[in-house]
Formats: C-alpha cells, sequence, structure tokens
C-alpha cells in the first residue's frame, strides 16, 4: 500500500511540473525566479554601468546612402554597418563617421549576394562573412573588401538567419520550413571542414515555436571574452555559444512565463502576430532579444514586460521599472533606442532621424557635457543618422 501511495505522489509531482512553464536549467550559470527577486520601481541609470558616451555622426556620403542599420558591429576604429532593408549593401566607416568602403555588392555572380541577411567578423584573420538569403555565406576580407569564397548552409528543410562565428565555427539560428516538424533551432558549421552539427530541439527549447515571424531569432548583438549568446523569441534559458560548445547561461523562471498550452505555432502566419498580442493582453511573459547589453560585471537585458540587471560579482538579479539614459538626456524618462552591439569595452545604441531630431530640439533635453552636443543641435537632415559609443567602467 505504501508502495501504490509513493508511486501516486511520483505521478503527481511530474505532472504538476509538466504542467507548469520549463523550470530553470540547472546547468545555467544564473538562475532567476523572476517573482521572488529584488524589484526597485525606479529606472535603472545607464550612469551605473557606464562611464562615458561617445557621439559619432555619420557623414553623408554619395557611396553610402544608409537607410536604416540592420546590424551593427565594431572592431579597432571601424564600424561595420548593415542596411538590409533600403541600401541593401554593407558599409565601413571609421569611428569619426567617415565612410571607408563597401563590402560586396548585389548581383548573380561570383562574390555578389542577392539580399543580406546578417554579418560577423573574424577579427583575428581580418575577415568579414555575409550570410545572403539563399544560405549561401560569402567570406571577404575587409581591410580590402576583396572576395575570398563562399560556403552554403543547406537551406531545403529550414532558411537561416543571423550568423556569429566563434573558434571556426558559424553558427546560424534556423527557421523549418514545416510547422509541423519544427525542428532544431541553431545550426554550427565548421569552417575548414563543412561538418555541420544542429543543437536546441525546438520541442524541447521552445514548445515547438520554430517560424520566421516577430524576428524572433537573435544572436545577442556581440560577444563577451570570446563567448556568444543566444536565444529565441519563447526559451527561457539565455545560451552561451563557444569553444566547448552550446550550453546554458542564464535560465529564467515566472510564474506567468508562457506555457506550452499558450503556443500554437501551427497558426497561419497573419495569425501569429494576433497571437503575441492576445499573450500580451494574458500577462505572459517571454524573453525580449533587443537590448542585451554584458560588461564584466553586469549584465543587462528585458523580457517583455521587465528590465533585468545581473552583478555578475555578485549573481545577485533586480528588476527595474525602466531604463533610463541619463547619461544623453538631462531630463528624466528618456531613450536613446536600443543597444545594438555590445563587446568588452562598450555598448552602442543608435539615433534614427527625425525622430531624434524632433527630440532633442524639445526644452534642450541634452545633457550639458554631452559629446558633440552643438553638432547635433545642428542636424536638420532627417537622413541622418547618429550612433552612441558607451565606455562599460
Amino acid at each position: 500500500m505504501k508502495r501504490i501511495i509513493y508511486l501516486f505522489i511520483i505521478a503527481l509531482s511530474v505532472s504538476c511540473m509538466e504542467a507548469k512553464p520549463r523550470l530553470q536549467d540547472a546547468d545555467a550559470l544564473y538562475k532567476i525566479n523572476l517573482d521572488s527577486i529584488e524589484k526597485k520601481n525606479v529606472p535603472f541609470l545607464e550612469s551605473s554601468m557606464f562611464k562615458s558616451v561617445r557621439t559619432i555622426i555619420l557623414d553623408d556620403d554619395e557611396y553610402a546612402v544608409i537607410g536604416h542599420i540592420d546590424q551593427l558591429q565594431v572592431f579597432e576604429n571601424y564600424l561595420f554597418i548593415m542596411d538590409g532593408r533600403k541600401a541593401k549593401k554593407l558599409f565601413i566607416y571609421n569611428k569619426e563617421g567617415k565612410f571607408v568602403r563597401q563590402i560586396g555588392s548585389q548581383g548573380q555572380g561570383p562574390g555578389e549576394y542577392t539580399d543580406l541577411y546578417d554579418f560577423c567578423l573574424d577579427t583575428k584573420k581580418r575577415e568579414i562573412y555575409i550570410l545572403d538569403i539563399s544560405g549561401k555565406v560569402l567570406k571577404y576580407n575587409f581591410d580590402d573588401g576583396k572576395f575570398i569564397k563562399s560556403l552554403n548552409f543547406d537551406t531545403s528543410k529550414a532558411n537561416c538567419f543571423y550568423i556569429s562565428l566563434i573558434n571556426n565555427k558559424l553558427y546560424t539560428a534556423i527557421v523549418s520550413h514545416d510547422a509541423k516538424v519544427p525542428g532544431n533551432l541553431l545550426l554550427e558549421m565548421d569552417i575548414e571542414t563543412g561538418n555541420k552539427q544542429e543543437y536546441l530541439d525546438a520541442n524541447t527549447y521552445n514548445y515547438g515555436w520554430n517560424r520566421a515571424v516577430f524576428n524572433q531569432f537573435n544572436f545577442l548583438f556581440g560577444k563577451h571574452n570570446n563567448s556568444q549568446r543566444f536565444v529565441a523569441r519563447f526559451m527561457n534559458t539565455i545560451m552561451s555559444i563557444d569553444k566547448d560548445g552550446v550550453k546554458p547561461y542564464i535560465s529564467l523562471y515566472h510564474k506567468d512565463w508562457v506555457r506550452n498550452s499558450d503556443i500554437n505555432p501551427q497558426k497561419k502566419l497573419e495569425e501569429l502576430v494576433d497571437q503575441q498580442s492576445e499573450l500580451f493582453k494574458a500577462g505572459r511573459v517571454w524573453m525580449e532579444q533587443h537590448n542585451y547589453i554584458e560588461s564584466n560585471n553586469f549584465i543587462y537585458f528585458q523580457c517583455n514586460r521587465f528590465y533585468l540587471v545581473i552583478d555578475k560579482n555578485t549573481q545577485k538579479a533586480t528588476r527595474y521599472k525602466s531604463f533610463e539614459h541619463d547619461l544623453i538626456y538631462s531630463k528624466e524618462g528618456l531613450s536613446s533606442g536600443s543597444f545594438v552591439f555590445y563587446n568588452s569595452q562598450a555598448a552602442y545604441s543608435i539615433g534614427y532621424m527625425p525622430y531624434f531630431i524632433e527630440k532633442i530640439h524639445e526644452n534642450d533635453i541634452l545633457r550639458p557635457d554631452l559629446d558633440k552636443k552643438d553638432e547635433l543641435l545642428k542636424l536638420k537632415d532627417v537622413e541622418s543618422i547618429v550612433i552612441f559609443e558607451y565606455e562599460f567602467k
């Protein structure tokens, strides 16, 4: 009789666990229960993380007309800027905002791409990889722009979005063609041998969600100490990719985290936007892919409802009401835009016109000591783009 009761208790425990959101991964370095961590009803000030901000105003150039920055990476004194929407080109500027060169061009010939999806850098070999919509990856020397060779991901069963290079291996987020067979979320290709390996089964890690909607996949904008971060929209674990492979890094738990019953990945594409809106209204929590930055001391990122800061020295996580750009603006409650890239020295955000021009001319809201404040106030061209470089403490 005792054995029967014991087995019943075990079965009940397992069923209760399955009904809840997936629990934190035991192997993650940081395990965060969003229900119990300290909550501060104040903004997190960017001055807590950064010691200074530098303003970079991109010069107008007839050969580099940027309509939108889809991806930005920084190395040495260079800004690598991808506009995959308007110009459909990849440009290099220096940190003074001067145009240096274009990498590759559209076309059907050798060394040409159809549409840009993403790019990444091999800083040791001074090479750049561009991911084309077709799954082709084109490699160039970024010091002279010369084409070197091309590689290919297999896109017969899944499309590729975003790439990152870690330890001579290219990683790309993959999205299944068939919603009924979601497959894996991450594909690795060895650039020397061409060998491929897939990771992160969508059914296990993401409730079977593996659709090309909401721009839900993202390698998180930068490397920290030779590692890369990856997460998909409804995953509760941010993964780290380094020379030892793919492993859990930050695991999140919340009583209202999206559940398996909330997700219907087989809906028609036009219904999925409404599905996300319904989830938000229902109070569900999930991971957002933008605004992740990491220094030696802090990690900052957003869920769809929370602004989270992890103190890496104490491993303590705190929820904040908002994130305030007090190094840019003299007034409270203002934002200069999402962070689009970070490395171990700095993080970068973008000021888009005309929104930014309209904002900075309202009641002189820029800090008096902001770098190039006078030049910013003289900007009139709605096509101008400003990049802010924040130096970590």
